[in-house]
């Protein structure tokens, strides 16, 4: 009986759920599609990037527990920044049954428990510590030069390697241009996408700055030799186009061919059901366009149909295949549908305005000049930063009027 617990976790029809099964969560329709998209595609290469509060630590417990118990992974490593990596601790630990130790630069500490009796802490060396097949680790001080080391040529490959908080991997100066030069942790994760097989990276920041931000995390996680960073910028800068020119359609088609080759072809039912207004025909017209490696079957294409080929090109890029996104919306319909029964929380804003006093009024308009003035007189490759603490500086201010 014992042994059949043991190795149950690894065998097929069903052993693939025995994780879930046994932890101490019941995880949501979300989060159980997400699982499965990450452990039906060993070694995951993933970015989940749902909203806030849907749980993306609880995807990636599941892979965790069924990787760990499946013996797929043997050395597993959790970046996270110093904040959150006591909660990753106990998440693990409560919700996965795994306690898994937080190394702090000097040692190894585990989730205090009666079966370590009293020796949930352990002195380890920069050499040692990565010989624990699965350890919590601070992204803050991994990015270190002194510290990247230690992964990079003193620990043996890893498995897996999950990195949360993400977006913190990113070109110096905040992501602002393709000629800026990756951040310390961005290339550190850079180099450490070689020495692991499977990579999740959870964030639930939006890129809003720069779509060079999202490329490099794609470039984590392995792109098409053909969407480069260059091919990627102007894919999404032709995409929005009403009608693209014949060469930026024909751009377009040769990275939609390059997705298809890497991810698989976009299947005829899905483009089906993302072109509701065309007949089959047409849509079977459309795709041998986009596929064939000859310029002249796009020029045939009329204006509808153009409009209906950057539709099935925006369909099917990298970003689907790579990315893992979920808003609250999806939950809403779950629940409507009878999948989900927990409530799931609407937001309501309200603006309230607080009236100043003349006293106050000067202070905050002094404030704002003062702001104003130290962005506009900034260098320019000083910006990026004042304007983030700018703001931060005002938000101080009682007399913010609104919330």
């Amino acid at each position: 009986m014992w042994g059949f617990i043991r190795h149950a976790p690894a065998w097929p029809d069903g052993g693939e759920r025995i994780g879930e099964a046994t932890c101490a969560v019941i995880p949501w329709p979300h989060q159980i599609r997400a699982f499965q998209r990450l452990y039906d595609h060993w070694p995951p290469r993933l970015l989940i990037a749902d909203e806030v509060g849907l749980g993306k630590t609880i995807q990636a417990g599941l892979l965790l527990r069924q990787a760990w118990l499946a013996g797929r992974a043997k050395r597993i490593l959790v970046l996270a920044p110093k904040a959150v990596l006591r909660q990753w601790q106990i998440e693990l630990r409560e919700k996965f049954n795994l306690n898994w130790p937080i190394y702090d630069g000097q040692r190894l500490c585990w989730y205090p428990s009666r079966g370590l009796q009293g020796e949930a802490q352990r002195p380890v060396d920069a050499k040692a510590w990565h010989r624990e097949p699965c350890v919590l680790v601070s992204s803050h001080l991994m990015r270190r030069r002194d510290r990247a080391a230690e992964l990079l040529s003193g620990a043996e490959p890893w498995d897996l390697v999950v990195l949360d908080e993400a977006h913190h991997a990113r070109r110096g100066g905040g992501g602002l241009g393709a000629d800026q030069r990756p951040n310390q942790l961005l290339r550190l994760m850079q180099s450490l996408r070689e020495r692991t097989q499977g990579l999740v990276l959870l964030t639930a920041t939006p890129m809003q700055v720069s779509p060079v931000e999202v490329w490099d995390l794609m470039a984590l996680l392995g792109l098409p030799a053909d969407w480069h960073l260059r091919a990627f910028l102007d894919f999404f800068e032709y995409a929005p186009a009403p009608n693209p020119s014949h060469v930026q359609l024909r751009r377009m088609a040769d990275l939609f061919q390059a997705a298809e080759a890497t991810y698989g072809a976009l299947a005829e039912e899905d483009a089906m059901r993302h072109l509701p207004g065309l007949s089959r025909l047409k849509v079977r017209k459309i795709l041998r366009a986009l596929r064939d490696t000859a310029s002249i079957p796009l020029k045939q294409l009329e204006t509808a149909e153009r409009q209906a080929a950057v539709r099935l090109m925006k369909l099917h890029t990298p970003l689907r295949a790579l990315i893992s996104r979920h808003t609250r919306e999806l939950l809403r319909r779950y629940r409507e549908a009878g999948k989900l029964k927990a409530l799931i929380a609407t937001r309501k804003v309200e603006d309230r305005f607080v009236e100043m006093t003349p006293a106050e009024r000067l202070v905050y308009e002094q404030v704002e000049d003062y702001i104003g003035s130290t962005y506009d007189n900034a260098a320019a490759d000083e910006r990026t930063a004042v304007g983030f603490v700018m703001p931060s500086i005002a938000a101080a201010w009682p007399a913010a009027s609104m919330h």
